[in-house]
């Protein structure tokens, strides 16, 4: 083993190990708080008359379409379609499951080239990770993409769940990356770990050793790697996390984006330099499962040359 491999192996052990400590800690005064706040909110909404409404839009997934023009994609991954999903937030409200595989069994899903998910699997870290990662499974058995399924943890995904995801058949990616090759052509993917709450990315150790020049495609929970991921050379950068704030004022805009980035990075398309990037709506609900004003949602991306 080189030195430089021998040094990335490291750097990515202390952060997993950095991770399980997290995972260790019982923050039982912010779970007592949330489900206080959790149940005033649920309250008012029933008060008010739109809680019901608020559930029914929880259950109407949409599917967009994203095109990314980018020059230094090879030739033969042209029109590479990319099935982009995130923030299930399993077990969800009855019926979510359905709409969701609903979503899922659209041709344009079921012929894609590769399919990325990218985090929050589960609704909180207390959910039962072999029952997340067995409806995860049912849900994605329809997909048949061509280069298989990649995967990066979310601030919701136990050690445990992501175990059980790669014994599914998922490739979860943290810290590190893989390479895409039709013919004698190749892109790289990469994939972060959570960078919100655990904050155990390294985008410099997901792109170790990719070629300058190429192109790569960056996964990440939230958009807060997207600058080291831009620094890194990435040219698409999917993300998911903010749920486009999930609870938005008339006209799409949220009210909070729990996330440590600008606004204009908490939905839909934005850049950095000459880096793309989408971020999902995601396809579930946290926290309460309620959303106004920001349907979720699935994306299939299309590269082009």
């Amino acid at each position: 083993m080189s030195t430089e491999s021998s040094s990335t192996c490291a750097s990515n052990e202390a952060l997993w190990q950095k991770r399980l400590r997290r995972e260790a800690k019982d923050p039982r005064g912010k779970r007592l708080a949330e489900s206080v706040q959790v149940r005033v909110l649920r309250a008012g909404l029933r008060a008010v008359g739109i809680y019901n409404r608020g559930i029914g839009n929880v259950l109407s997934p949409t599917l967009r379409h994203v095109e990314f023009t980018c020059p230094s994609l090879p030739a033969s991954f042209d029109s590479f379609r990319i099935l982009h999903l995130s923030d299930f937030h399993f077990p969800g409200p009855p019926g979510f499951c359905d709409a969701v595989a609903g979503i899922i069994a659209a041709p344009e899903c079921v012929d894609c080239d590769l399919c990325v998910l990218t985090g929050d699997y589960a609704f909180n870290r207390r959910a039962d990770a072999g029952a997340v990662a067995e409806v995860l499974a049912g849900l994605l058995e329809p997909l048949a993409p061509r280069h298989g399924m990649l995967a990066v943890p979310g601030n919701n995904d136990t050690s445990r769940l992501l175990e059980l995801l790669r014994r599914n058949g998922l490739r979860v990616l943290v810290n590190e990356h893989v390479v895409i090759e039709r013919g004698a052509e190749r892109i790289y993917t990469a994939g972060v770990d959570d960078p919100h709450e655990f904050r155990c990315d390294s985008a410099a150790a997901a792109t170790r050793g990719v070629p300058d020049g190429v192109f790569t495609l960056f996964l990440a929970h939230s958009p807060e790697t997207a600058v080291a991921a831009a620094h890194s050379g990435a040219n698409v950068y999917l993300c998911g996390h903010t749920h486009g704030g999930q609870i938005c004022l008339p006209g799409g805009r949220p009210v909070f984006i729990n996330t440590r980035c600008p606004r204009s990075r908490a939905a839909g398309t934005w850049r950095i330099g000459s880096m793309q990037a989408y971020t999902t709506r995601g396809l579930g609900a946290s926290t309460v499962e309620l959303r106004y004003n920001c349907p979720p949602d699935a994306a299939v991306v299309t590269l082009k040359r």
